[in-house]
C-alpha cells in the first residue's frame, strides 16, 4: 500500500524502515544510501517523528539511529500512521464509513474541487485494482473482493485503535465483547490476545459492511449451517445489536465474522499489506514455533508461575514489546553465564530449539531470545495480572475537586486496571511525601526528590499518559 503515499511520504517510509532494520546507520550513511544530503535526512527524521508519535527515531550513544517503540506498540503502528496521513487514504476511510456521499458532499468535506476529487479517485482505483478493490461513484462506495476489503480495514483499525480504545463506546464494546466470546467458542479457536483483538475489529468492520448491504461470497455451507444453528437462540443479542448498531446479529454477520476468523492466512499481519498470505511466511512460522516452545517449557520444566494460560499471552505480548529487545543487546556475557549456572538443562534445551528455529526467530543474539522467554516471563506476568499489582497514585492538583476528578477519569480511561488513585489534600509537602503511595502526580514541578513525582499538564494529553505508562513499566521491574 506504499503506492498510497506521495513521493515525500514514500521516501520517509523507506527511511524509517531502513533505520528499523539496520539500527546501525549513521546520518551520513543514510544520506549516502538515499542519495540525499544530511540536512534532508535530519528534516525527514523530524517529520517522521511527528507522524509516528509516540514511536520515535532516536540516536544511540554511538550516534547511529534506531526506532524507539514504547510498551504496547509495535512497528506496525508506523504503517498505520503514514496511511492515516495519506490524502488518498483519508478519502478511502471516509467512503468506508459512509457510502451515501455524492461528489459534491465529498469534495466539500475534503476541501477539494470536483475535478481534484475525480483525479484522486482515479489514482486510488489504479492502486487498488491489483487488490481486486475499486471505488464506484454516485454514490461513492467501495466494492470488489470483500475478504480483501475487510482484511485491509481490520488491519488498519487494529493498529490505530488497540492503544486508545475510543473508537467504540463502553456500551458498544460490551455488546461486541459478548459476541466475540460466542464467535471464539463456535470457531473452536484456542483463545489468545491477537484473536480476541482481531475478532473484535472484524465484527466492527463487518457491521459497517452489513450496513452498506454488502455480502461476502464463498461462505462454506457447512460453516453457514453450523453458525446458524449455534446462534439460533440469540434473540436478545440480536435486539441489542439492532438498537446499538442499527444492524442486527444476522446469520450473514455471524457467518462473515466466524468464517474469516477460522480461515488460514487471515491473521492480519504486515505481510498481508504486501498482498501475501500469512501461512508459510517467516512471521507465521516464528509464532507457531515460539508458541510450541512455550508449551514445552510449561510441560517439561513444570514452570507453573505464571500458569500455562499466561504462557500463550506472554508470546502475544512479547512480540508487541519490540522496543525492549534492543535494550538487551549488552547483556550477553553476564546474563548467559548466570542462566547456565541456574538452569543448565533448560539452557541446553533452548539452545537446540534456537539453532533449529533461528531463521524464524529473527533475533541476532541467543541471550535476547532466552531473556524474553525466561527473565521477562515474570515481569510480563505482572503486566498481564494488573489487578494483582496496581500502581498507587497520589493526585495533587491545587485546582477544584471537579478538575481533579477529571484528571483521575482521564488517567483511568487511558490506563485501565493498573492504577489506584488517591486525592491528596494540601497539608504541606512534608505530609504529602509521607503518604503510602508509589508516586505523586501533580502539575507542580518543585517537589522534593525524596519521593517519586510525575509532573503532568493541567489538561491531560497523550504525552502525560505516556509519562505515567513509562513510570508504571519501570515500577513493575523493581
Amino acid at each position: 500500500m506504499k503506492q498510497l503515499f506521495n513521493k515525500s511520504m514514500a521516501r520517509q517510509m523507506s527511511l524509517v524502515e531502513e533505520i528499523n532494520q539496520s539500527e546501525e546507520s549513521s546520518v551520513i550513511e543514510l544520506a549516502n544510501q538515499f542519495g540525499a544530503d544530511v540536512k534532508t535526512i535530519m528534516k525527514d527524521i523530524k517529520e517522521i517523528n511527528k507522524t509516528i508519535y509516540p514511536l520515535e527515531v532516536v540516536p544511540s550513544v554511538s550516534l547511529t539511529y534506531y526506532v524507539e517503540v514504547p510498551p504496547g506498540y509495535s512497528f506496525d503502528f508506523v504503517y498505520i500512521s503514514f496511511l492515516a496521513k495519506s490524502p488518498e487514504f483519508q478519502l478511502l476511510e471516509l467512503i468506508f464509513k459512509n457510502e451515501t456521499y455524492s461528489g459534491q458532499e465529498l469534495s466539500k468535506k475534503l476541501f477539494l474541487s470536483l475535478s481534484s476529487l475525480r483525479r484522486r479517485v482515479i489514482r486510488l482505483n489504479s492502486i487498488l485494482q491489483s487488490e481486486g478493490i475499486r471505488i464506484e461513484s454516485n454514490p461513492y462506495r467501495i466494492r470488489g473482493d470483500e475478504k480483501r476489503i475487510v482484511n485491509f480495514f481490520v488491519h488498519y483499525l487494529v493498529g490505530k485503535y488497540t492503544i486508545s480504545q475510543n473508537y467504540l463506546s463502553e456500551f458498544e464494546q460490551k455488546n461486541i465483547t459478548h459476541l466475540v466470546n460466542k464467535i471464539l467458542t463456535v470457531s473452536k479457536i484456542k483463545e489468545n490476545f491477537h484473536y480476541r483483538e482481531l475478532t473484535t475489529w472484524l465484527i466492527v468492520v463487518s457491521l459497517v459492511r452489513e450496513k452498506h448491504g454488502v455480502s461476502i461470497e464463498g461462505l462454506d455451507i457447512g460453516v453457514f449451517e453450523a453458525v446458524r444453528q449455534y446462534y439460533a437462540e440469540e434473540v436478545i443479542l440480536h435486539k441489542k445489536f439492532k438498537s446499538v448498531f442499527k444492524v442486527g446479529v444476522t446469520t450473514s454477520l455471524l457467518c462473515r465474522s466466524t468464517y474469516l476468523v477460522i480461515q488460514p492466512g487471515y491473521a492480519y499481519t504486515t505481510d498481508q499489506w504486501q498482498g501475501e498470505s500469512l501461512v508459510g511466511t517467516k512471521s507465521y512460522e516464528r509464532g507457531r514455533r515460539i508458541e510450541a516452545l512455550l508449551a514445552k517449557i510449561v510441560s517439561d520444566f513444570k514452570l507453573t508461575s505464571p500458569p500455562p494460560e499466561v504462557a500463550l499471552k506472554l508470546y502475544n505480548i512479547s512480540i508487541t514489546h519490540l522496543g525492549k529487545v534492543r535494550l538487551l543487546n549488552n547483556l550477553d556475557d553476564v546474563f548467559l553465564k548466570e542462566a547456565q549456572k541456574k538452569w543448565p538443562e533448560f539452557i541446553q534445551m533452548l539452545t537446540k530449539e534456537y539453532e533449529a528455529s533461528s531463521q524464524y526467530l529473527a533475533t541476532e543474539q541467543f541471550s535476547v531470545f532466552v531473556f524474553q522467554l525466561v527473565s521477562e516471563w515474570a515481569e510480563l506476568a505482572h503486566y498481564l495480572s494488573r489487578n494483582q499489582k496496581k500502581l498507587s497514585i497520589g493526585l495533587f492538583y491545587t485546582t477544584t475537586q471537579a478538575h481533579m476528578e477529571y484528571v483521575a477519569r482521564e488517567l483511568q480511561r487511558f490506563l485501565p486496571d493498573i492504577l489506584t488513585i488517591t486525592f491528596l489534600d494540601d497539608g504541606g509537602k512534608e505530609e504529602l511525601l509521607t503518604k503510602e503511595i508509589d508516586v505523586i502526580v501533580t502539575k507542580i514541578n518543585d517537589f522534593s526528590n525524596t519521593k517519586k513525582v510525575i509532573c503532568l499538564s493541567r489538561d491531560i494529553d497523550s504525552k502525560d499518559v505516556a509519562k505515567v505508562s513509562k513510570f508504571y513499566e519501570q515500577w513493575l521491574l523493581k
